[in-house]
């Protein structure tokens, strides 16, 4: 039997130029369309039979490839002719489409953000009640995010073309879901296939690990195209407070040398703001720092500096582990907020026995989160002290919590000397801060030179003087009084 093949156009058409549109990424670009030429071909440079005729023998078989050529956006139809001499014509009907991966991105820019995060969103300063400054909220709101919590986003991927394709996210992180590296994008499912029309819904989780704006990018790539770039962005903060007393800093060579470079950096930059400006520099000499209570804004950038050491360190301890022990769970994250912060102090001085002085404090959310709190006022039980500070809910970023702090050493049963206790205010989310109550009890005497006078005998009309010394011993002031008993007088 031979048999010869042959390739005719289909009834419905020769060959069709298809138009077919480029990749469309980002849903804010503008999206173009290239309409190809009619392409005009021969169907041998479309389709091709191998091979074209042969000779059966009688129980042969033989395998026949049919081959299609995909140039650029072409559908083509065409019928194969198998014609055996001698007997019937078997039709086959070839058909083939040749397309552009095509496919769609809704976003190629992540902001890693937070809304309703301040009471005056539409403000972009705000004045603290307590000093009189000005605070300049360096970052968007809505790109903040709290730096020890994992924030989640969304990324679709459409094929809009006729051809399913496959995608990988290139250098994919090692972390999970529930415990994802500090500072690398984790984008899940890192591969896949998603056929045409369809579209696929990648997960994006990300902690920032240290407080501090950042930008960080991912690239997916699909099938053989550039890959595309992704970025993320925002800024990672803390919940924080601000009290109106002095930091415990002198003496401390860790926190004087990070308020150093805290100063340092503020005054570099007010230098390069007023050369823009045109304005003079100050030539004084600012006032030293460690003897008055600490500018809020010095206060904000030394804490967010320990706050960022402290997580490296944690970090750097992690990573340093067993590989069973590198996983950055909830218990880790948590431990980034464990930074030893300056202590305030507030000083009582020498209080006498009796005596019940009260020193009122105020507490600002100087950061950009609704802050909650309380003071562990356990700690405080027969010290003397007490607090009437309870446990304060959302309080609004650069709005004020007053309260007084007590000291009574008589209901205390206190002796003299020194009384030294740490108060612990916790912030949810937050760092713990310490305040530091100190108070020295003391009772006022005197000492007496002579506690007996004896007058010698005088003549009438005459008089003597005796001298006694009073000398106050003690560190606060004693108030005397010299009375005299007038003898009984006997009958």
């Amino acid at each position: 039997m031979v048999l010869v093949f042959q390739l005719l156009p289909s009834t419905a058409a020769e060959l069709e130029g298809a138009v077919e549109t480029q990749r469309l990424v980002g849903i804010n670009k503008l999206m173009q369309f290239v309409e190809a030429e009619p392409v005009t071909l021969g169907m041998e440079e479309v389709f091709d039979v191998l091979p074209l005729y042969g000779v059966l023998q009688p129980g042969e078989s033989q395998r026949v490839m049919f081959t299609f050529f995909g140039h650029t956006n072409i559908v083509a139809r065409v019928m194969a002719l198998c014609r055996v001499e001698g007997g019937p014509t078997y039709e086959i009907a070839l058909s083939g489409e040749a397309s552009l991966i095509n496919y769609l991105l809704d976003v190629t820019e992540i902001d890693c953000g937070l809304q309703f995060i301040c009471s005056h969103p539409n403000e972009s300063r705000r004045r603290f009640p307590v000093s009189g400054l000005c605070l300049q909220l360096p970052t968007p709101l809505s790109s903040l995010q709290l730096f020890n919590k994992v924030t989640e986003a969304e990324v679709t991927l459409q094929n809009s073309g006729k051809m399913g394709f496959t995608y990988v996210v290139l250098r994919p992180s090692a972390g999970t879901a529930d415990s994802p590296l500090p500072g690398v994008p984790l984008v899940l499912p890192s591969t896949g296939y998603i056929g045409p029309g369809q579209e696929q819904v990648l997960k994006v989780y990300y902690l920032p690990g240290v407080p501090g704006a950042f930008c960080r990018t991912f690239q997916i790539q699909v099938g053989h195209l550039e890959p595309e770039e992704i970025s993320l962005k925002g800024e990672g903060s803390f919940p924080r407070i601000y009290l109106d007393l002095p930091r415990n800093i002198k003496g401390n060579e860790k926190y004087e040398k990070v308020l150093k470079e805290v100063i340092e950096k503020m005054e570099d930059s007010q230098r390069e703001e007023a050369v823009v400006l045109g304005e003079a520099v100050a030539t004084e000499p600012p006032p030293d720092p460690l003897d008055a209570v600490l500018d809020p804004r010095l206060q904000m950038q030394m804490e967010q500096m320990l706050m960022e050491e402290h997580a490296l360190e944690q970090q750097k301890a992690l990573t340093s582990g067993p590989p069973e022990a590198t996983a950055f769970d909830q218990h880790a994250r948590r431990r980034l907020l464990k930074a030893e912060l300056p202590e305030y102090l507030l000083d009582f001085g020498y209080v006498i026995l009796g005596n019940t002085p009260t020193h009122v404090m105020r507490i600002t959310n100087t950061g950009q989160f609704p802050v909650s709190f309380r003071a562990d006022r356990r700690v405080l039980h027969d010290t003397g002290f007490s607090v009437d500070l309870d446990h304060v809910k959302h309080l609004l970023c650069c709005e004020t919590k007053v309260f007084e702090v007590r000291f009574d050493p008589q209901s205390a049963n206190l002796p003299l000397g020194e009384v030294d206790v740490l108060l612990p205010i916790k912030v949810a989310g937050g760092p713990t801060f310490h305040v530091r109550l100190h108070a020295s009890v003391a009772m006022p005497s005197l000492c007496v030179s002579r506690d007996r006078l004896e007058f010698s005998t005088l003549q009438c009309g005459q008089c003597q003087e005796e001298t006694v010394q009073l000398h106050n011993q003690q560190q606060v002031p004693c108030n005397w009084l010299i009375t005299i008993n007038e003898p009984v007088k006997k009958f």
